[in-house]
């Protein structure tokens, strides 16, 4: 009995956090590169690669007002943006890009139910 749970029930429970992770990191992905295309002035732009869904509990919601107010100054997004609320828990992905001859690299932050974008910010 033991030994069936062990070949049967291991392997199921490891395939189903895999698939679970991979489908965060194609949500995250995909609303990450629709908010580039509706907020951000980098429009034709190539995908290099990006990086896994990660997690911190660092950023702050004063280090959000700051990061918020940085990518407009910068002209790293077209306009004011109405961002998703903070969370303690944040997840965040690293992009890079082709653009222009370059690489350009951002780093996106979402809430940590992966409804929305809550910050922005050039590497």
């Amino acid at each position: 009995m033991i030994r069936t749970l062990k070949t049967t029930l291991l392997p199921l429970l490891t395939l189903a956090f895999l698939l679970s992770g991979c489908g965060e990191r194609h949500e995250a992905r995909s609303m990450a590169q629709n908010f580039m295309e509706e907020h951000m002035p980098m429009q034709d732009y190539e995908v290099v690669r990006w990086s896994r869904l990660d997690s911190t509990f660092f950023v702050t919601p004063v280090a959000l007002k700051a990061m918020h107010a940085e990518a407009e100054r910068s002209k790293i997004v077209n306009h004011r943006v109405s961002y998703q609320g903070y969370t303690p828990k944040l997840l965040f992905m690293h992009g890079w890009f082709a653009h222009d001859r370059d690489t350009v690299s951002r780093t996106f932050y979402f809430d940590e139910k992966l409804q929305g974008i809550v910050g922005v910010k050039r590497n």
